[in-house]
């Protein structure tokens, strides 16, 4: 503590200890309820490996963090719309 801080006013701590909870409490919230949306992944690489026969990829894994972004957004509930999200041909870009 230096002598700037001893001059202050003690409110000024605490309205600001108050703002820092109410952050801190709001950005809890987002991340639980995040993580709740998130979830197992509705598919994952093995599935499109198999059904596209592809090998691992940075492509594939590109199109997997989609997915998954969509899925933590909320757009996507269920396996039928996450495989409706993949790219149609999937195929690696040359």
């Amino acid at each position: 503590m230096g002598a700037d801080d001893l001059g202050k006013e003690p409110s000024q701590g605490i309205r600001f200890n108050g703002r820092a909870d109410f952050y801190h409490e709001l950005m809890e919230k987002y991340f639980e309820a995040t993580a709740r949306r998130a979830g197992t992944p509705l598919i994952n690489g093995r599935d499109l490996m198999k059904i596209f026969g592809l090998e691992p990829s940075p492509h594939l894994g590109r199109v997997l963090k989609a997915t998954e972004e969509l899925q933590m957004a909320g757009a996507l509930s269920d396996r039928r719309s996450a495989w409706r999200a993949v790219p149609r041909p999937l195929y690696r870009p040359s």
